[in-house]
């Protein structure tokens, strides 16, 4: 199985206007895992939010001297192309995120305005919201939640842990602390092994 916890930080909340500063996740490839930070200077004429760097703790300045998006995709699409095989259909990674389809849609974007076509080629969709798992498995807290946002149902689920220095809306911080919630709370190796069988008594059937 192959499946990929990421988060990304963003100038802004348009896909198409906005620009991704940092791209992280969490890559395992059956047995194998991977770390991944990717950090991106916005494109040019992209849209900057002074609220987004604020939230981030950015200046204009830290982004300016960071590597050219190109670049940084490159290096993205080496890692995806030594992952998995684009040309099999079945050969792809499953996504996670908290509250993916907005990171979904900016790594789409960023896809896109790379002359690069083949985003469904690498991953499976729909991706995997670790946000919607985590609302259903807390129903019986849900009311005792002041919010819903990633660090608060992260400090909820692992109190011994507040207070750490873990700085949130970092994407590396953030795709960590959704892995953390998804094992604690979300499907079971157990799961992920009744599935592998299945694949592999599959792929028996077809031989």
């Amino acid at each position: 199985m192959k499946y990929f916890f990421f988060d990304t930080e963003t100038t802004g909340l348009d896909p198409d206007r906005c620009a991704i500063t940092q791209l992280a996740g969490v890559l395992f490839n059956g047995e194998k895992k991977e770390d991944i930070n990717i950090f991106m200077r916005p494109f040019p004429g992209a849209q900057i939010s002074a609220e987004a760097l604020e939230v981030q703790g950015q200046t204009m300045s830290h982004l300016e001297i960071l590597p050219d998006e190109r670049d940084g995709f490159r290096g993205l699409l080496g890692i995806l192309d030594k992952t998995v095989d684009k040309y099999n259909r079945e050969d792809k990674i499953f996504i996670f995120g908290w509250n993916v389809g907005f990171d979904v849609q900016f790594l789409r974007a960023l896809f896109n305005r790379n002359g690069n076509d083949f985003f469904g080629s690498y991953f499976f969709n729909p991706p995997i919201d670790v946000m919607s798992i985590a609302a259903d498995r807390l129903q019986d807290v849900r009311t005792g939640l002041p919010n819903f946002k990633l660090q608060t149902v992260y400090d909820f689920l692992f109190p011994e842990k507040r207070g750490t220095e873990n700085k949130f809306h970092d994407a590396t911080v953030d795709a960590q602390a959704t892995l953390d919630i998804y094992e604690k709370i979300g499907c079971s190796g157990k799961w992920f092994e009744m599935i592998k069988q299945k694949m592999q008594r599959r792929n028996y059937d077809k031989d």
